[in-house]
């Protein structure tokens, strides 16, 4: 891929981000649109978590695929062909009008969005010089967490005053017009593989597993980066309003308050690293020092809400929290892309991509069982079920921090 026409790599750049922003919107979006349409037609609120839940099996299943084609085809290509399958999910998401056609809806809105990440990693290493992949990398996980927010209260009100119909059919738009210029742009930067890379391409879809594991660093990274995901998810996007408002006797808003204040960390931990470039990811003691701020700061937030601490002081935590989740997100990607290079970029992110979100699934699974039975054996009464969840995270957490301590990443 050429690197000398800068205006054109950058605006491709913008459409992948763009499109990646548009991944992340819907993926949050089930939280938002499938209440109201369950109340419309009709169906239990127990398939609300399996219309939601399919997003994720398309996505998951894609990954190994979209990583290997991107490195392989091209990343622009391969985002044209995922925007379409995207908005034909989009399409028959406003046309279902029963459970079996949301969850065929919402797979393919996942499986469309396979090569969002992976594409857009790809692009980096590929069209922009190695020194300017940290800030860009921070600018990408920077807008994509942005989707995530605004599929919240803006993409409520757009559903209120217009109808999630027309709200999905202007997006359908939206979404092929992006593909139109991506296809466009593809033409004016061909992919082009370097020799050394197409020496490389002897695996199949799976490569990627096959370098992961016989990689001690590519193994504690991803050890790493699944807590950092696994504690985002958990807390932020799971347990966290209720861990609060329960055990604080807090409103539900300004639990929920308090919460939020960890999606605002984790916007600016990604800003910080774009802001800063190659300065926090010079040096692999950056990411363990905010790898290891992230578990001083849940076991503050734990004891905080043990002891029913002031609300402002947990959303401050919360704040603390969210920015190291936010720079460990962007720090992993960045030396992942140090580890293996540019040319198999693609390939194993696809393939720590399928690791981690796995490594969610079962977290979320695992977290409900176990808050479930702590509150039925009534072990330790003083001390909250989410509590003793988040104390058992950090403990897992601290036991993950001692082979990442030595283990090389800067030679």
């Amino acid at each position: 891929m050429k690197k000398n026409n800068y205006a054109l790599v950058y605006f491709s750049y913008a459409l992948l981000v763009i499109a990646y922003f548009m991944t992340c919107l819907i993926r949050t979006s089930g939280g938002v649109l499938l209440p109201g349409i369950s109340q419309t037609m009709g169906f239990a609120s127990a398939a609300v978590g399996l219309i939601s839940g399919m997003y994720f099996y398309g996505y998951t299943v894609m990954q190994p695929f979209c990583g290997r084609m991107c490195d392989n085809k091209g990343p622009i290509r391969m985002e044209i062909g995922g925007l379409v399958v995207f908005a034909c999910g989009l399409l028959l998401f406003a046309l279902a009008k029963n459970v079996f056609t949301l969850c065929v809806a919402r797979f393919l809105l996942g499986v469309g969005a396979g090569p969002a990440f992976c594409g857009i990693m790809v692009f980096q290493a590929r069209a922009l010089p190695s020194h300017l992949f940290s800030k860009f990398m921070g600018f990408t996980i920077m807008f994509g967490h942005l989707g995530g927010v605004v599929a919240v209260t803006p993409l409520g009100y757009a559903v209120d005053i217009f109808g999630y119909k027309a709200v999905h059919y202007a997006l359908v738009v939206f979404v092929l017009a992006i593909a139109v210029l991506l296809f466009v742009m593809n033409r004016c930067l061909p992919f082009e593989r370097a020799p050394e890379d197409k020496e490389k391409d002897k695996g199949g879809v799976l490569e990627g597993f096959r370098i992961m594991y016989h990689s001690r660093k590519l193994i504690v990274l991803v050890a790493v980066w699944s807590v950092m995901m696994m504690l985002q998810m958990n807390l932020v996007g799971l347990w966290g309003v209720s861990w609060i408002s329960d055990v604080c006797s807090f409103s539900g808003d300004t639990a929920r308050n308090c919460i939020s204040m960890g999606g605002i960390g984790v916007l600016a931990g990604a800003c910080l690293i774009a802001c800063t470039g190659n300065r926090l990811s010079s040096s692999v003691v950056w990411l363990r020092g905010f790898y290891l701020l992230q578990l001083i700061g849940l076991s503050a937030l734990i004891l905080g809400v043990s002891f029913c601490w002031h609300w402002t002081v947990l959303a401050a935590l919360m704040f603390v929290i969210g920015m190291s989740l936010g720079l460990v997100n962007v720090l992993c990607n960045v030396f992942l892309y140090k580890t293996v290079g540019g040319g198999l970029v693609g390939t194993v992110t696809g393939a720590c991509n399928v690791v981690l979100f796995l490594c969610v699934l079962l977290s979320q699974w695992f977290s409900g069982a176990f808050i479930q039975k702590w509150g039925e054996m009534a072990v330790c009464p003083g001390i909250a079920a989410p509590s003793a969840f988040f104390i058992l995270s950090v403990i897992v957490g601290l036991i993950i921090f001692c082979p990442f301590c030595t283990t090389a990443y800067d030679e």
